[in-house]
């Protein structure tokens, strides 16, 4: 039985077409696959010598017939859908291929920079390095460490940050797809009554409001297509490794995880630039209430527009900076010491009220006094009793600026202006923490007044003079 599975691997694995390996595999509708390249060759001789708009299946003849959105047969072969149930056997197959270098074996492991390597790569390029073990050594010490673990979890990470994503955008075209309609109505009833001339600027306005919703829905589409796609390839990247634990030697294992621990890298670097790129929209009719008041006005009335409003999403294998020009923060100590525990479970809490109305984006926190500690941190902002938001984090202290962090929250909160609110932290950790002191009661930061009282929420100490929560991350909602 082993056998003839192996056999109908390497099959499916194989062009029908050029009987080699399936480079790039594309499938038909019938799901016979073949290589990108033949299938445009293949197309091509199809449409020189039968003209036809359509070509039969080479295995088994089924007939496709080609998009009228396609023109040539190169663009015909690349919107095809890619095979990743063979993506992935080609890349288990690679599993099983023993590597070499310089046409020897790789017999040695560089540990200072997590490469296999043969005896030339160490004479040439390694031959200053500090550890350099057997391949076989190097292995049994992988099979000992966390790497594959650690692989697991940050693949999770990016797993679930393109998941978060995709709900996003998939939620923004949502309701750009409803605000569009609602807009479409409102179109509707203003230029319902008018004459032939406005009859004729709604023909236009509609077709600014289509071409801005195709834009921006395009805009959408292509973010989330891309997502779509990445998670497809992060999929794969886990069934690598799930199938390199299950069925490779510990050598196949760490050779497969160091090269995917730098598509993880790469996941996050895609995740973290395209992310700083994803805005939200809502489309706006200006100047409305002209229309029905003068007519002769209707060029410049009733214009077509979209906002942009903010967006911030949550992730967790990456830190995206909110994608605003006007995000500050703002600090109530004129100082700061070491000299806070942090081993217990008492909460510190301060009152704040606002001249104006704010969207706060998260804390300021003090980190632990040893460099290397890290702190469970609970934070939670209150109307009176009840919760706006409740947010755990873990702080690190190696990434802190003036031995400060900032913990941000899932997506900002609104706090309006003359309102009292309560912000209550409660840190575990092993070692002392740093803590604030020559507080101020009352913060101009950027034209926002923070007015601060001690809150009877309080049991740790933290007041309006000293300790903890030194501030806010926030953007002032007027601005928006």
């Amino acid at each position: 039985m082993a056998t003839s599975i192996e056999s109908h691997v390497v099959d499916i694995t194989t062009c029908a077409i050029c009987l080699e390996k399936l480079n790039i595999p594309k499938y038909l509708p019938c799901l016979h696959t073949f290589c990108e390249s033949c299938l445009r060759t293949y197309i091509t001789a199809i449409f020189e010598k039968e003209h036809k708009q359509s070509i039969e299946c080479p295995v088994c003849r089924t007939t496709v017939t080609i998009s009228k959105e396609v023109n040539t047969p190169d663009e015909w072969a690349k919107v095809l859908p890619l095979n990743f149930l063979i993506v992935g056997l080609l890349e288990k197959e690679k599993l099983r291929d023993h590597k070499t270098m310089h046409g020897e074996e790789l017999k040695l492991f560089c540990a200072d920079h997590h490469t296999p390597c043969c005896s030339m790569c160490v004479s040439i390029h390694h031959r200053r390095c500090a550890k350099v073990l057997s391949i076989e050594d190097a292995a049994m010490e992988y099979a000992k460490s966390d790497e594959v673990k650690y692989l697991k979890t940050h693949l999770a990470n990016v797993d679930y940050d393109v998941k978060v994503i995709i709900k996003d955008r998939s939620s923004a075209k949502e309701n750009i797809d409803k605000d569009y309609k609602r807009k479409q109505r409102d179109l509707e009833v203003i230029f319902s009554d008018l004459v032939a001339k406005i009859n004729d600027l709604k023909v236009r306005r509609e077709a600014e409001l289509l071409k801005i919703y195709n834009e921006v829905k395009e805009t959408i589409d292509t973010t989330l297509i891309f997502f779509q796609n990445k998670q497809k390839n992060i999929e794969n990247e886990k069934q690598i490794i799930d199938a390199a634990v299950n069925m490779a030697s510990n050598v196949q294992v760490m050779i497969e995880v160091e090269k995917l621990k730098k598509q993880v890298e790469e996941h996050k670097q895609v995740i973290q630039s395209k992310t700083k790129e994803i805005v939200n929209y809502e489309l706006l009719l200006q100047d409305v209430e002209n229309i029905t008041k003068l007519a002769e006005q209707m060029e410049k009335a009733c214009q077509i527009s979209c906002k942009k409003p903010n967006t911030y999403i949550a992730l967790s294998s990456v830190t995206v900076t909110p994608n605003v020009s006007e995000i500050f923060s703002c600090c109530r100590f004129g100082q700061h010491t070491c000299s806070w525990g942090v081993k217990g479970a008492k909460q510190d809490a301060i009152c704040v009220s606002l001249s104006k109305e704010i969207e706060l984006y998260g804390l300021l926190s003090y980190v632990c006094k040893d460099a290397l500690a890290t702190c469970d941190v609970t934070a939670t902002v209150k109307d009176d009793t009840t919760d706006l938001v409740v947010v755990k984090d873990t702080i690190d202290s190696k990434v802190a600026e003036n031995n400060t962090v900032k913990i941000m929250f899932p997506k900002p909160v609104k706090l309006l202006a003359n309102k009292k609110y309560h912000v209550v932290v409660v840190m575990k950790g092993t070692s002392w923490c740093y803590a604030g002191g020559d507080g101020e009661t009352v913060v101009d930061s950027n034209g926002v007044v923070f007015t601060f009282n001690n809150s009877p929420l309080s049991n740790n100490g933290t007041n309006t003079n000293a300790e903890q929560i030194p501030g806010f991350v926030f953007k002032i909602s007027d601005e928006l």
